[in-house]
This record gives C-alpha cells, sequence and structure tokens, in this order.
C-alpha cells in the first residue's frame, strides 16, 4: 500500500466509542426540536386522523375507505367494490403499489420521516426513535456533560 492509501484508512485502527484508556466513550442522544420536528408531528398527527378517521366518514350512505375480506366487499372513496369487480380493484391495488414504490425510490428519506404509516404511528406512540426518553433513566446521563456531539 501506498502512503496516501495507509493515512486514509488509518480511522480503521480504532473504535470510535472507545478512548485511549480502553473505556468507553458515551454518547446521549438528544430530543430532536425545531419547526421542521413540530411539522413532522403534525403532518402525523394528520396520517393518523384520516388512517383511522377515513372507515367512519360516509359518502353516498358507504364509509369512504372499507376493506372487509369477510363480507367480500371494498369500497374505495365511496364506491364500492363486489368480487365481480376484483379486476379492477386489482389494477388499482397494483397502482397504488408501483406508486408508493416509485415514490419511495424517489423520494425515500421524505416518505420513511414523514408520510410511512408505521413511522407515525411509533412516533406517535414513544416520540422519537431515539431512545431520548432513557436518558434520564442512566445514572451516567446526569452526570454527562450536555456539550457531547450526537
Amino acid at each position: 500500500m501506498t502512503q496516501k492509501n495507509e493515512t486514509q484508512e488509518i480511522f480503521r485502527d480504532k473504535i470510535s466509542i472507545v478512548n485511549k484508556e480502553g473505556k468507553r466513550k458515551w454518547v446521549y442522544p438528544r430530543k430532536p426540536k425545531g419547526k421542521l420536528y413540530n411539522l413532522r408531528t403534525l403532518f402525523s398527527i394528520f396520517l393518523l386522523a384520516v388512517l383511522f378517521g377515513t372507515p367512519f366518514i360516509k359518502y353516498d350512505g358507504h364509509p369512504l375507505f372499507l376493506l372487509n375480506f369477510v363480507e367480500r366487499k371494498f369500497i374505495l372513496f365511496g364506491v364500492p367494490f363486489v368480487p365481480q369487480d376484483f379486476y379492477l380493484f386489482g389494477i388499482a391495488m397494483i397502482s397504488i403499489i408501483v406508486f408508493v414504490i416509485l415514490f419511495t425510490v424517489i423520494f425515500g428519506r421524505l416518505f420513511c420521516g414523514w408520510a410511512c404509516p408505521h413511522t407515525a404511528r411509533v412516533y406517535s406512540r414513544s416520540g422519537s426513535m431515539s431512545g431520548c426518553s432513557r436518558r434520564s433513566a442512566h445514572p451516567k446521563a446526569l452526570r454527562a456533560s450536555s456539550t457531547v456531539p450526537v
């Protein structure tokens, strides 16, 4: 190897969370804050309201969104689909899946951080996925400096 390659790969010789004495350097995550985080929280609340509220909204006497597999009755945007219309329903579902895949490929971080129903549900229940709520429970967290970069 050349000298240039050796200096570029020197980071491989040590672990970044262990100091020179061999003791662990603790890293404590901070709770996210700011305008975009608040906006994302509001968007998550809106998304959850849409996901859980659409079956209860009636349009022309039908729910806005209903998937009843037992009775083989599907309602999308107030339009009922029966098993004879399954090819239309199948085309619609394939189109939606393709749209979600293309949207994720193009705007992946945007979808995963803001619009993914799983993310919205997890963030609404725990506040954050980084474990910030556990910081105060750790005994060393109280003694740690708040200037530790994350």
